[in-house]
């Protein structure tokens, strides 16, 4: 199926970067036809820029996450606090969440073409490759089937759980807020959640009691930012399913988490997501085994076969992965981190099989 540029609105969304002139140029160039909307706050500078509708919002505001109010600070702004016998030294980092929301909402108003690509203010986009995934997944499940057309997600930050050198975190409905091209029906069906309240936002865990393990402990949201844009939905449609907060994982609801991501998202990778985001201008050269915990456009296709089409066929080997590998012939790596180093080997044969993290993950325990 081909889709015509002039049926899709290009959404940049976010405040004014300093590469945000060279995102809109890129779109222009590839979508000369798309109709471009810039979401921003109220006075900014946008003088300079190279966009069609203009929508001004206000600054809903937004809470320090990562460190209790009433905090110490040193003499360079840093929180002071400890947790669990562990201190900690934080640069205060604010939850943006209900500035995307906003943002996205805004926007959002604005658009009446039939799809619509919804991107950050400080992501450049290299080409239109993902568009070739719109309809090569025609099959559903249907029992947690939410939107018309399953949308485009980028994975990263898509998540099933962070998985660390210490433990696995599950982490049902993370999805990633990066990038999302679909239906515009759908796409403002997915943010049409309400601002979450600031005070969980930021500080819901320096008021309650975790009991398992949580690989950010600092972190005081109650969900990580992309977990309440698509549990809000989730809950919305779904009344019985179950997910209080951050800490509330398990079998049932993550296997619920897995369906939900079948039916209504495709998660692809950056080989087919093609991007620059200078806010992570490393990623693929973080640690391995946060990165097992992604899902990948390998792990989406093995979601899809086993929810949705048991005769569907891919290709169950993540050569992907082998970009984090460069780092095992760096000897300066393996002189500064020689742990990291041979972790390295563990991970590598998830190149192969992810058969026991997939069990992990619970993937296929809920029968549909």
């Amino acid at each position: 199926m081909t889709i015509n540029n002039s049926e899709i609105t290009i959404l940049v969304r976010g405040k004014i970067e300093d590469r945000t002139a060279t995102v809109l140029k890129e779109l222009r160039c590839l979508f000369p036809t798309s109709l471009i909307i810039l979401s921003t706050w109220k006075n900014s500078d946008v003088e300079a820029l190279d966009f069609d509708i203009l929508v001004e919002n206000d600054d809903p505001g937004a809470e320090v996450f990562n460190a209790p109010k009433d905090a110490e600070k040193d003499r360079n702004g840093n929180a002071i606090f400890e947790l669990k016998g562990k201190k900690y030294c934080n640069k205060p980092k604010l939850n943006n969440i209900n500035r995307i929301i906003q943002t996205i909402q805004g926007g959002l108003e604005k658009v009446n073409t039939k799809y619509v690509l919804s991107i950050r203010t400080d992501i450049i986009l290299k080409n239109k490759k993902f568009l070739e995934y719109w309809d090569k997944f025609p099959k559903y499940n249907g029992k947690y089937k939410i939107f018309e057309h399953r949308i485009i997600n980028d994975s990263s930050f898509a998540q099933f759980a962070h998985v660390m050198k210490d433990g696995i975190q599950l982490l049902p409905f993370h999805m990633s807020d990066w990038i999302h091209f679909g239906l515009t029906e759908d796409v403002k069906l997915l943010y049409s959640c309400p601002f979450q309240d600031i005070e969980n936002s930021a500080q819901y865990w320096y008021c309650h009691e975790r009991k398992q393990y949580d690989s950010f402990m600092d972190a005081g949201w109650q969900y990580p930012p992309e977990t309440y844009v698509l549990y809000s939905l989730v809950k919305q449609k779904f009344p019985n399913v179950e997910f209080k907060d951050s800490d509330d994982y398990n079998r049932e609801n993550m296997a619920i988490s897995n369906m939900v991501m079948a039916d209504n998202f495709i998660f692809i990778d950056q080989n087919h997501f093609v991007f620059d985001i200078e806010k992570y201008p490393k990623l693929k050269e973080w640690a391995s085994e946060l990165y097992n915990g992604f899902i990948t456009y390998r792990e989406f296709q093995n979601l899809y076969k086993t929810y949705c089409d048991n005769s569907y066929k891919f290709c169950d080997i993540d050569f992907s992965r082998l970009t984090y590998y460069k780092k095992l012939f760096n000897l300066i790596f393996f002189i500064k981190y020689p742990g990291k180093y041979l972790r390295l080997f563990r991970d590598l044969f998830y190149i192969f099989s992810k058969k026991g993290l997939r069990e992990r993950f619970y993937i296929g325990v809920v029968d549909d």
